[in-house]
């Protein structure tokens, strides 16, 4: 218990700095607490949910740090979290209820605002019974760098897909490889938009310190139409 309330801890600090700034514990924040980027009813919210016993080891709670922290790719932090949460006991649906109810309730305007965070946790307890039943399957063949996984809250949203917060860093340092490797050289017409649309994140400088949401791929047999690339700049 104590160190996943220490694993929990970092990764709200993570969360809210984009780096590991301050070492803080899971006990209730005061009012006046303006050290992060969430409400402290928000934190103190994720917390609660973060030590549900019978939410602790279903959800796999230690393995979603790494992907928050991650910096060289992101496939490697998702598919270890998704690997034991697969392997887990299934959360039982009044555990789901209870950590939706208190999200809902205590990272209310974190929602309504369309938080990157507080909707990525929200989104993973919202679809856990589809994660479970779809994507255990073939796990490590998942594709994180398919153009349209990356998009703002209220796209992602549409998707009715869980997501996640990670790195553009890691995303960029995977992907940008990847697309180089799969663009035809030198690149046809209908190569170039697609290469561009999907990495146009990657642009810019500080990447280390930009945050992007991703979400999970489309399953091929439950894809009736592909997921829009996003449109280039």
């Amino acid at each position: 218990m104590a160190g996943l309330r220490t694993l929990v801890s970092v990764l709200l600090v993570c969360i809210s700095y984009h780096a590991i700034t301050a070492a803080h514990t899971l006990a209730p924040r005061d009012k006046e607490d303006k050290s992060g980027k969430f409400s402290y009813q928000c934190g103190n919210s994720i917390a609660t949910v973060s030590q549900m016993p019978n939410i602790q080891t279903c959800m796999d709670f230690r393995q979603l740090f790494p992907i928050h922290a991650a910096q060289k790719n992101i496939s490697i932090p998702i598919q270890s979290w998704l690997a034991g949460m697969c392997a887990a006991k299934d959360c039982p649906d009044e555990g789901l209820k209870a950590a939706l109810a208190e999200l809902s309730n205590g990272c209310a305007a974190e929602l309504k605002n369309n938080s990157p965070h507080a909707g990525a946790l929200f989104s993973l307890f919202t679809y856990y019974k589809d994660i479970k039943s779809d994507y255990c399957k073939n796990t490590k063949k998942l594709d994180f760098c398919q153009p349209g996984l990356v998009g703002t809250v209220d796209k992602l949203q549409e998707t009715k897909r869980p997501f996640l917060t990670v790195s553009a860093q890691a995303y960029c340092n995977e992907c940008n490889k990847k697309s180089k490797a799969e663009t035809p050289n030198p690149p046809t017409k209908r190569s170039e938009p697609k290469k561009n649309g999907s990495l146009k994140v990657c642009r810019g400088s500080d990447l280390d310190e930009k945050r992007i949401q991703i979400s999970l791929p489309a399953l091929k047999e439950k894809s009736e139409a592909p997921a829009k690339p996003e449109e280039s700049d």
